[in-house]
C-alpha cells in the first residue's frame, strides 16, 4: 500500500524537502551573482537613459556599453593611474570612441573624504549625460 501524502507523519519530511530545495536555490542565485560581479562587467541601470555603474570594463566591453547605452561621459572612481596599462587603455578607448573620462581618486575600504565628493558631484553637474560610473569591480 503506498504511502499517503496527507499523512500527517509525512509532514515534516515534506516542509524540509521544500526549505532544503529554497535553500539550494537562494545559494545558486547568490552563486550566479557573486560570478557575475566578480568575472562579468557588472552593469547596472541606476536611472535609466541618465545613469549607468559598472566594475572597470576591458576595451571591448567599453566600446559595447558605451554603444548600447549611448554613454557620453565615463566616471572613472579609480582615480588617476598614468602607467598603468588598464588606465592607458581605458583613456585611448574613450578618446577614439568620442566619450569624455573623468577621473576621481575613491576608496573601496573607506568613506571618501569631503573633496573627493565635491569633485564627483561637480563633474556630475557639468558632464555630459548618459554617464557610466566605474570602480574596479
Amino acid at each position: 500500500m503506498p504511502a499517503d501524502p496527507s499523512d500527517p507523519s509525512r509532514r515534516p519530511l515534506l516542509l524540509y524537502a521544500i526549505l532544503r530545495g529554497c535553500l539550494t536555490g537562494l545559494a545558486a542565485a547568490a552563486g550566479l551573482e557573486l560570478l557575475y560581479i566578480f568575472l562579468g562587467t557588472n552593469v547596472h541601470v541606476v536611472a535609466d537613459g541618465a545613469v549607468y555603474r559598472s566594475a572597470q570594463l576591458g576595451p571591448g566591453d567599453l566600446a559595447r556599453v558605451v554603444k548600447r547605452y549611448h554613454i557620453r561621459t565615463v566616471v572613472n572612481l579609480c582615480g588617476c593611474c598614468g602607467p598603468l596599462p588598464w588606465y592607458l587603455e581605458e583613456s585611448r578607448d574613450t578618446c577614439r570612441l568620442g566619450v569624455c573620462q573623468e577621473d576621481i581618486a575613491f576608496s573601496a575600504c573607506r568613506l571618501p573624504p569631503v573633496q573627493s565628493m565635491r569633485q564627483l558631484v561637480e563633474t556630475l553637474d557639468r558632464c555630459d549625460y548618459p554617464v557610466l560610473i566605474h570602480c574596479h569591480r
